[in-house]
């Protein structure tokens, strides 16, 4: 029972500071919550060491077949990575195929920090519960970056 009271003030603490916390029963496809996702960005800084290199960190799906999502990747200007998602049930979404070349369309430099945005609609053939969010890279000095992964509910076109 320790534990759980430590769990639970290590949660308090971080919804205090607005952090995302995702509890996962392993023994369950679907992950636990105790707050609502919804609209809330789920944020990995990573940081991938020099020449070729992957990371990740996990992200709760709420709803699919219901919400859209976006993607932030941001980094440094010179970094060359490429961005995509695991699902738990053996799914590859490509999410950020490259930050430089023809492939990057999406991305600008702001304030010395690159700043790759992709929208993605409603999938309706995916399910919700832990995606593994990779980056990787197939050489370069070590760079960090941060993704951060928004669910929001999909409007029915009534409002």
């Amino acid at each position: 029972m320790k534990g759980f009271y430590v769990l639970s003030a290590a949660v308090c603490a971080a919804i205090g500071i607005g952090v995302i916390v995702v509890a996962v029963n392993e023994n369950l496809a679907q992950p636990q919550t105790s707050i609502s996702l919804d609209g809330r960005p789920q944020v990995g800084i990573l940081h991938l060491a020099q020449g070729s290199s992957t990371s990740h960190f996990t992200v709760t799906a709420i709803s699919p077949p219901t919400h859209t999502y976006e993607v932030l990747v941001q980094t440094s200007p010179s970094a060359a990575l490429a961005v995509h998602i695991h699902t738990w049930y053996g799914t590859t979404l490509g999410v950020q195929y490259a930050t430089h070349g023809t492939l990057a369309s999406n991305c600008e430099v702001k304030r010395s920090q690159l700043d790759c945005l992709s929208h993605f609609p409603e999938l309706g053939a995916e399910r919700s519960g832990p995606w593994s969010v990779f980056a990787s890279k197939k050489s370069g000095p070590p760079v960090a970056v941060r993704i951060a992964v928004t669910f929001v509910r999909a409007s029915d076109g009534d409002e």
